[in-house]
């Protein structure tokens, strides 16, 4: 409803005797001091002099600060509005016009209301980022200026301006705050001064059998010993705090049986989430725990409070970093590790829920995504793998609500034949009481997932559901398991260094081996990777104008020739063998002339197949190439989906 409409409604309202509505300093005061409410679960909306309506997360107002009470419009959590100025809402002291009851008129102008609040707040904390990074570069340039006048334009000093230029950057301690790092033009050293907003630096514990204590984990440690395995195992579990229903969900009985199983899993990387104080001091008292991992925090670690996210990781830790996500109290946790000589970053996240029916949860998802994607970039500019294990809490209902830059691995690894992701339930109230009992659609959904970007050093190759089996059954008769979630377990096959394959190559040779050739045995097929056709950019928008009518595309338009390829590290090799091969082929045209479609439980796939004439020999020539890579080749020849 238009603002206008509202006023005059609010006018015709004025006739009637009105109940006193209770103030927003009022309410401020209760959800503050009245125990029964979660402060974390608020945010309030106010009006700014320039933007008009925006939000902030209640943690952060500050009484008496910038934003007067008479500025404050409304308080909401994530079950919905509680208390609304303009509609004289009040569901906290059940004061004013409305308790529970209110109009369509009223719904319609809250949901406009913050929608705009949202909208506002996005660009006001884009803007302040941008302006940030303004003053970084200008901070930066001042720097460098200063540096030449210094090193009086020497030849010593250029080479040694040279040689910083070319060092990578430092993550172990706060690099922004490190006042005796040298200046200058040092490309890591402005990578520094860019980071991203909301990023802080964290402590990485180790146990020290010394102690029998928990302590920092130093840079001795950090750097040995180094991650050579060829095989890298990745856990996320959410493993459900005890904040409701604690009678219900036996937490004490669960937490045994989530540390028997992340035990029995045996995983490099472990993720958790939902990791209360009380979780954290028991699981780090387990001796295989303390043994066989570093961890994130230590008890009385602060991130924690009330609860958050927790990395254990059998590699070390070189650098351990905390981003807050804007305008809300949600979190990521990054790791920067080595595994085989290559940089590694490992992250861990938690997004916002969506529990109401007019809850923001999607939005708020969706910005969040966008904020780890432009964070994670900072930490992966040497061209690190970057893993993310979490509870997104989207499902495969919203296709915007992905990280677009990456790769799912379940959706990689658990596609079947007709094209479709398996469904692999995280939660699923069908099957797991305890999400049925924190479940208020009953819906189940795929909300834990594992992404991964820069494959070249870490190929995924398998990813199943953990925790699907039941523990106990309580007395009450029903089947308990150890959370409310299904955790996943991913494999990652890993490609050693340069430096580490160049050792490997010289062995082969020695043996006999030989990599040139296009058996390959040699490297194993992934899912990752395909070759296909493209067809030419000025077809694209006819071919998605019949794509989109019925299917939301997740990649461009492409016939495929193989699929389940060689690992990205040795495209340059495939490349050659394909271009000595294919050298003696005419270029040709190629006509979709036939249509088809492949039928389904319930739906079906339209499909559009090119003429055979010269796609078949093409597709042979090269599945001669690859033997191994019989994935497309073995059922059919290669369509393009409509």
């Amino acid at each position: 409803m238009a603002q206008g409409q509202h006023k005059q409604h609010q006018q015709q309202a004025t006739s009637e005797k009105k109940n006193k509505l209770r103030t927003s300093e009022d309410v401020y005061a209760r959800i503050k001091w009245d125990t029964s409410f979660n402060q974390e679960n608020f945010v309030m909306g106010y009006t700014d002099r320039f933007r008009g309506i925006m939000e902030l997360p209640y943690v952060d107002y500050s009484p008496g600060g910038d934003i007067p009470f008479h500025r404050v419009h409304y308080f909401r959590n994530t079950e919905g509005y509680v208390w609304d100025r303009d509609t004289r809402l009040d569901l906290v002291f059940h004061s004013g016009e409305h308790h529970a009851q209110f109009s369509e008129e009223d719904i319609a102008f809250r949901e406009d209301q913050m929608q705009r609040a949202l909208k506002a707040t996005a660009e006001a904390d884009e803007e302040k980022r941008e302006m940030a990074d303004q003053k970084a570069r200008k901070q930066l340039a001042r720097d460098r200026q200063n540096a030449r006048r210094t090193g009086g334009g020497s030849g010593e000093s250029s080479s040694s301006s040279d040689s910083l230029s070319r060092s990578p950057p430092s993550f172990n301690g706060d690099a922004a705050d490190d006042h005796s790092a040298p200046h200058g033009s040092s490309r890591a050293a402005a990578a520094r001064d860019l980071r991203p907003r909301g990023v802080s630096t964290l402590q990485a514990f180790h146990f020290s059998r010394f102690t029998s204590q928990w302590i920092p984990l130093t840079s001795t440690k950090q750097g040995s010993p180094q991650f050579q395995e060829p095989e890298l195992k990745v856990v996320t579990y959410n493993v459900l705090f005890d904040f409701y229903f604690p009678e219900e969900i036996h937490t004490l009985l669960r937490m045994g049986a989530a540390f028997e199983l992340l035990h029995g899993v045996d995983a490099d990387i472990i993720a958790l989430q939902e990791v209360t104080p009380a979780f954290l001091a028991s699981l780090l008292n387990e001796e295989w725990v303390q043994h066989g991992y570093c961890s994130s925090a230590a008890p009385g670690s602060p991130q924690l409070e009330p609860y958050g996210q927790v990395i254990l990781s059998k590699i070390p830790i070189a650098g351990l970093h905390l981003y807050q996500f804007t305008s809300t109290s949600k979190t990521m946790l990054i790791a920067q590790m080595t595994a085989c000589g290559r940089s590694l970053v490992f992250s861990t996240l938690h997004l916002t829920s969506n529990h109401a029916k007019n809850d923001t949860g999607p939005l708020k998802r969706l910005r969040q995504l966008r904020e780890a994607e432009k964070v994670l970039r900072y930490f992966e500019q040497d061209g690190a793998q970057v893993i993310i294990g979490g509870d997104f809490n989207s499902s495969d209902d919203d296709p915007r609500a992905v990280l677009t830059e990456y790769d799912d691995v379940w959706a990689l690894l658990r596609t079947g034949d007709d094209g479709k992701v398996l469904p692999g339930l995280t939660f699923d109230p069908a099957t797991n009481p305890l999400a049925k009992l924190n479940s208020l659609t009953g819906l189940s959904h795929r909300l834990d997932r594992i992404y991964t970007k820069n494959s070249f050093a870490g190929v995924p190759s398998t990813v199943t559901l953990i925790g699907t089996e039941p523990i106990a059954q309580t007395e009450t008769e029903k089947v308990l398991y150890p959370s409310d979630h299904y955790g996943l377990l991913a494999h990652f096959q890993l490609v050693p260094s340069e430096s580490d394959s160049d050792d490997q190559e010289q062995v082969s040779e020695e043996t006999g081996g030989n990599l040139a050739q296009g058996s390959a045995g040699e490297y194993q097929p992934t899912p990752h990777t395909a070759i296909v056709i493209i067809p030419p950019r000025e077809f694209w928008d006819q071919i998605e104008a019949v794509r989109m009518k019925h299917m939301v595309p997740t990649a461009m338009p492409h016939i495929t020739l193989l699929f389940r390829f060689w690992p990205p590290s040795k495209f340059p090799e495939a490349i050659e063998m394909i271009e000595e091969k294919l050298a003696s082929i005419a270029p040709f045209e190629v006509t979709l002339g036939d249509f088809g479609i492949f039928t389904h439980e319930h739906t079906c796939t339209a499909w559009a197949r090119p003429d055979s004439e010269h796609i078949v020999p093409l597709q042979a020539t090269i599945q001669k190439l690859f033997p191994e890579c019989d994935e497309v080749t073995k059922r059919s020849q290669g369509k393009l989906s409509l």
